[in-house]
């Protein structure tokens, strides 16, 4: 019995976390809320608080948080994985990366961008101050500095924003590689700096690597059609008329197929909208 409750614990938690990657937002609401149920009843029977009892909480928050759900209670998710694992024999601060990073959603979601910042920047401090800039244990450090550029981006600050990009793209293109959809993600964000700046031929290489990475699959339709539309803006400034118009038909086809019944004229498409395409904290 504990064998097969185990098992439904780590299935729950692999499609939660599957569903979470790929932005399948009610998926990984009901894995989550599944997870946390079994979790809670093994904590339960053992009165033992784990890593994925801690974990249970956070990552159910993330989960409404994707749902856009904000609530107060959904804070309070995140309270309480930081206060189980704060309670755990092996406790470390690096084990608030989570934690952290969801509070900094919530307050992302809200609209409360200082506060969000302030999280992210909790967070990139602590690894830092273990392993120093921009370490190379895994893609944590990777993926704090990809939020901090997109909140910082929200922000208009964009010195800020291309920065912490730039050490993003870096850092993950070291530490996972050329072809993970994360580091397509990063390409996107510093083409999109490098539009800003003029910067076209290298804008133009960052996106069709990015495409060319997110067309692998049929699971990042937003993530493509958002890049295909800045690669068409992109050519547009470099005055290819043609392949500009036929980049952006192809994401106005990716567009309207994700989100029926909203289709917008071809000339009044803008980037906000192929943002909403995306989840949240990838904007």
């Amino acid at each position: 019995m504990e064998y097969m409750t185990d098992l439904l614990s780590a299935a729950h938690n692999a499609r939660g976390a599957l569903a979470l990657q790929i932005n399948q937002p009610k998926e990984a609401l009901h894995h989550y809320q599944g997870f946390l149920r079994v979790q809670q009843n093994i904590y339960k029977e053992s009165g033992k608080a784990t890593t994925k009892y801690a974990a249970a909480f956070s990552e159910l928050g993330m989960a409404r948080l994707m749902n856009k759900q904000c609530s107060d209670e959904v804070f309070q998710l995140f309270e309480t994985s930081e206060s189980i694992r704060q309670g755990l024999p092996d406790y470390n601060k690096l084990n608030l990366y989570n934690t952290l990073r969801g509070k900094a959603y919530y307050h992302w979601l809200r609209g409360e961008l200082d506060q969000g910042f302030q999280y992210l920047n909790k967070a990139l401090r602590d690894r830092e101050g273990e392993f120093g800039p921009d370490d190379k244990k895994g893609m944590r450090t990777g993926t704090i500095l990809m939020n901090l550029g997109n909140v910082t981006y929200l922000q208009q600050q964009y010195t800020s924003s291309a920065s912490y990009h730039e050490r993003a793209k870096a850092q993950l293109e070291s530490v996972i590689g050329n072809d993970r959809v994360e580091t397509a993600d990063a390409r996107f964000q510093v083409a999109r700096h490098c539009l800003r700046l003029g910067h076209l031929l290298r804008a133009e290489q960052l996106l069709s690597s990015a495409i060319q990475i997110y067309s692998r699959t049929e699971y990042f339709k937003g993530e493509l059609a958002r890049a295909k539309f800045t690669l068409s803006e992109v050519l547009k400034k470099q005055r290819n008329s043609r392949p500009s118009l036929e980049m952006l038909e192809e994401a106005k086809k990716l567009r309207d197929k994700l989100i029926a019944g909203t289709e917008i004229p071809i000339e009044d498409l803008k980037e906000s909208d192929f943002d909403e395409l995306v989840v949240f904290w990838k904007v």
